[in-house]
């Protein structure tokens, strides 16, 4: 039986369109799509009068940062600090650029101007004023840090009291 000519060309075409389709998806599948890096963390520490047990704790993170490289960058929020909190935040972060530190006034919302100053896509926050005891902060930062190296960098905190 023979197939006639406009037939020839609609399966001809079709058939070309379905190969070009099949060629795109392999491309895409195998070259095309290249998998993104893992998600940067930023660690958002919110501090207030800790002049005692911020530098060792900061200090310790940073070490133990340096080591799993964990989290994209530590920002610290001084909130209104009537010590020598914020004179050694400033110390520390001359001597390590992963820190960022800002100081805002007790009456200021930190948590709110502070998570604009934070890079990573995922924004871990510890919030030593209010919820956490700043002597466990190496303890909750080694646990967010330990479940964000797994597959999918994902690192979340409940509430601590």
């Amino acid at each position: 039986m023979l197939i006639p000519y406009w037939l020839t060309v609609i399966i001809v075409t079709l058939a070309l369109y379905g190969l070009w389709h099949f060629g795109r998806d392999l491309y895409s599948l195998t070259l095309g799509r290249r998998p993104a890096g893992p998600a940067g963390a930023s660690l958002l520490i919110l501090v207030r009068d800790a002049e005692i047990t911020i530098e060792y704790q900061l200090r310790r993170l940073l070490y133990e940062t340096a080591l799993e490289e964990a989290w994209e960058e530590i920002v610290v929020v001084d909130h209104g600090s009537s010590d020598l909190t914020p004179a050694i935040l400033d110390r520390l972060a001359t001597v390590n650029p992963l820190l960022k530190i800002l100081h805002l006034p007790a009456a200021a919302r930190p948590l709110g101007e502070a998570l604009s100053f934070c890079r990573g896509d995922i924004v871990v926050i510890l919030d030593t004023v209010a919820r956490l005891k700043t002597a466990d902060l190496g303890a909750a930062a080694r646990m967010l840090a330990r479940r964000s190296a797994g597959p999918h960098k994902f690192a979340s905190g409940g509430n601590t009291a």
